[in-house]
C-alpha cells in the first residue's frame, strides 16, 4: 500500500488544484462541473481496488422498482465501458470500481484511473439523481 500512497502523493502535488489526498482516499474536483467525487484506494491481496460511491443506500434500497432499474442501468454501463465497473456493495451502495494487480501499477495508469474512475461516476450520479452527493 505504501507503493501506492507515494505515487498517490506525487499525483496530488501535480494535480494540487483538484486532488485532496486524505489517509486512504481522494477527494478530486472537476472545476469545470463544479462537482467533486471521492475515490477510495483499497489493496486486497495482489490488487488494488479503486472504489467511488455512485449513489447511497438510502436512495438505492428505497424500493424494489428503484433497485431493479439501476441494476439494470448498471448493467448496460458495463456493457459500454472496459476499466470502469459499476455494482453494489455490501453497504447496498452503488459503486464504480476499478482493479488492478498491485505488482504492476505504473503512476500514468494511476493517473487514467482515478481520472477516469472520478468522472464515470459522477456522471452516472448526474443521470441518475441530477445532483453531486458523492
Amino acid at each position: 500500500m505504501e507503493k501506492l500512497l507515494k505515487m498517490m502523493r506525487q499525483l496530488s502535488k501535480k494535480h494540487k488544484d483538484s486532488w485532496t489526498l486524505h489517509d486512504k482516499c481522494v477527494d478530486v474536483k472537476l472545476s469545470r462541473r463544479r462537482r467533486h467525487q471521492r475515490v477510495y484506494l483499497q489493496l486486497r491481496g495482489q490488487y488494488y481496488f479503486f472504489v467511488s460511491v455512485v449513489m447511497g443506500k438510502t436512495a438505492v434500497t428505497k424500493n424494489d422498482r428503484k433497485w431493479n432499474a439501476l441494476a439494470r442501468m448498471a448493467w448496460r454501463r458495463n456493457a459500454d465501458h472496459e476499466i470502469v465497473n459499476f455494482a453494489f456493495d455490501k453497504k447496498n451502495r452503488l459503486i464504480g470500481v476499478i482493479r488492478h494487480p498491485s505488482e504492476y501499477l505504473d503512476p500514468e495508469e494511476l493517473e487514467l484511473y482515478i481520472t477516469t474512475l472520478t468522472y464515470e461516476c459522477d456522471r452516472f450520479e448526474y443521470l441518475i439523481t441530477g445532483s453531486d452527493r458523492f
